[in-house]
């Protein structure tokens, strides 16, 4: 799919011997309160980013509207410039100081960005940045991927995805973690952070499973299900590993479902 405007480009299927798991977490993700700021804050990010790229880059500024805009197959730059681009955004900064670096003419968009989430005290621009450059070039090549069954590749995608949502396990939220400081941009990582500790514990537990591609959080993160893609055949150890390590621990009944492309949408409903 793509958007802006949205479209179905193409259609992939997944090989036969492959299989997709949703886990739920039993952690609700509501949209509200603290939660719904953390969230919008980091959408902010991503409009405070462009902003403050164009404010920067005044050659690039009509053609830099979204994140997937600074890539190099939409602006013409090489990954090293991308890269510069990214290094150029302030780690973290407060309102005052971006009002500063973009000047009274930006003054009504940014209380619009503002008016959507309490203030943080400080925007993890960079990181949030980062995280979505990455994105954006790991759902461009992930149909190839399908496409050619490497599933080992596809895998790797949903790995690195996911660390970029973590707030717990081997990488941690410091907005400057990034295991390729050069090479391929669907490498960078960055720090969205909108898993749980919870939704990272039962990535790390589904990973760990011979014959497990990836795992990685589904949704807009902040609890919810995670999503695991595996050999068939290892659709069994799955269940009995997040079982085992993850609801029974928690006193929760396991909620793990294979699951498979349908026309439309319908409910998922335990046997």
């Amino acid at each position: 799919m793509t958007f802006h405007p949205f479209r179905v480009s193409r259609y992939v299927p997944l090989p036969p011997d492959a299989a997709i798991l949703v886990a739920a977490s039993g952690e609700h993700a509501v949209k509200s309160a603290g939660a719904r700021d953390r969230f919008n804050e980091r959408v902010a990010c991503y409009r405070i980013g462009m902003m403050l790229l164009r404010r920067a880059h005044p050659g690039l500024a009509k053609t830099l509207e979204y994140v997937r805009d600074i890539a190099p197959d939409r602006a013409g730059l090489t990954p090293e410039e991308v890269r510069a681009l990214l290094r150029g955004l302030p780690q973290r900064i407060s309102r005052k100081a971006i009002r500063a670096r973009l000047g009274p003419a930006a003054a009504g968009q940014l209380e619009s960005v503002f008016a959507s989430h309490a203030d943080p005290g400080a925007y993890a621009v960079r990181a949030v940045m980062t995280y979505g450059a990455g994105e954006y070039e790991r759902s461009r090549i992930a149909a190839g991927h399908l496409e050619r069954h490497d599933l080992q590749a596809f895998g790797e995608l949903m790995r690195l995805s996911h660390d970029g949502d973590r707030v717990a396990g081997r990488f941690h939220p410091d907005g400057e973690r990034n295991p390729a400081p050069r090479g391929p941009l669907h490498r960078l990582i960055g720090a969205y952070g909108c898993s749980t500790r919870r939704i990272d514990r039962m990535v790390d537990i589904a990973q760990s499973v011979e014959g497990v591609y990836g795992a990685q959080l589904i949704g807009a993160g902040l609890g919810g299900c995670i999503t695991v893609l595996a050999e068939r055949s290892a659709a069994p150890r799955v269940r009995k590993a997040l079982a085992r390590e993850y609801y029974e621990p928690l006193g929760l009944a396991p909620a793990v479902w294979e699951v498979r492309a349908v026309s439309g949408g319908g409910l998922i409903v335990p046997r």
